[in-house]
């Protein structure tokens, strides 16, 4: 952090951006990441001396998972990290602190308007529509990822080389590794009414990722990456009972997660129930009928 407090008020006059929450920052931070800013200024008032905390908590903030298709996830794993410097003047409640953050991004605006504008074609091929089931919007995008996207092994390990952990590498390149798929079932699901969080943790003893949906009630795993290597639907709609070779990091253990994202223990079936025996005698037709039922894991 540099700190100039001859500037301090010559900035605050030229600057129509002040907050006084995280909140609202925040807010404007991510507002300022969906446009793809790689430069954030703004002023705080606060009393606190804590700049580095209010900065850290401010990008936690703005990166929270909101429900729309742009934010949440689609920026935290889609950004290559922030670093920022301050400036401040004045004392207690009246101390005054401009922030500015610098940004780094996996995508241009550019890349990220191809993205929107191949989406919308992409929803008309595959004929979408919020009359349909949720199960019946979730697949249709679950099918068209795993038919249309491959795997990039050509760039695994390249820590440098980052567009194939994004949308834009999985829709318009068509190739990408697992967070690509992620970010991309990210994307499609939440501008159709499905919601969905990126899981990172590991699969076979290796650093993996994949979405955990929500259908009706509960969540459901579902790993579009390592599906388009399967016959049949292998990864598709997992619950806890059925998802042992995945092992999600530790933050998406906790009661709290697990409270707000309710998992649930069986895989999901789009009917539940099915058809085991039928008798039919000169009185009655007997037809038994068994029932998943799907609980939650607490």
């Amino acid at each position: 952090m540099t700190y100039d407090t001859a500037s301090v008020y010559r900035a605050r006059t030229e600057a129509a951006v002040i907050f006084n929450s995280i909140a609202d920052a925040a807010a404007y931070i991510r507002e300022q990441m969906v446009n793809r800013a790689e430069t954030v200024t703004f002023h705080f008032d606060t009393a606190s001396d804590d700049f580095k905390g209010m900065a850290a908590a401010m990008m936690d903030e703005a990166v929270r998972h909101t429900g729309q298709s742009t934010e949440g996830d689609y920026l935290a794993f889609q950004y290559g990290g922030w670093q920022m410097s301050c400036s401040y003047s004045g004392s207690g409640a009246d101390r005054d602190v401009v922030y500015t953050f610098h940004l780094g991004y996996y995508t241009t605006k550019e890349q990220e308007t191809a993205v929107t504008d191949s989406l919308a074609r992409v929803y008309k091929e595959i004929g979408l529509s919020m009359s349909e089931s949720e199960y019946s919007r979730f697949k249709k995008i679950y099918d068209y990822v795993i038919a249309h996207v491959t795997y990039d092994s050509t760039h695994v390990g390249n820590a440098s080389y980052k567009l194939p952990h994004t949308a834009y590498a999985a829709l318009i390149n068509k190739t990408c590794v697992c967070q690509g798929y992620t970010v991309l079932m990210y994307r499609m699901l939440l501008d159709w009414g499905i919601d969905t969080r990126i899981i990172s943790g590991s699969a076979d003893n290796a650093p993996h990722a994949w979405n955990i949906v929500r259908i009706g009630d509960l969540y459901y795993n579902a790993d579009a990456t390592w599906e388009t290597a399967q016959e049949g639907y292998q990864y598709m709609l997992k619950g806890s009972n059925t998802f042992s070779d995945h092992e999600a990091a530790a933050r998406f253990l906790t009661e709290e997660f697990r409270k707000e994202y309710p998992l649930a223990e069986n895989s999901y079936l789009e009917d539940p129930y099915s058809v085991i025996a039928v008798s039919l005698n000169q009185t009655f037709l007997l037809i038994n009928i068994r029932s998943q039922s799907n609980k939650r894991r607490e």
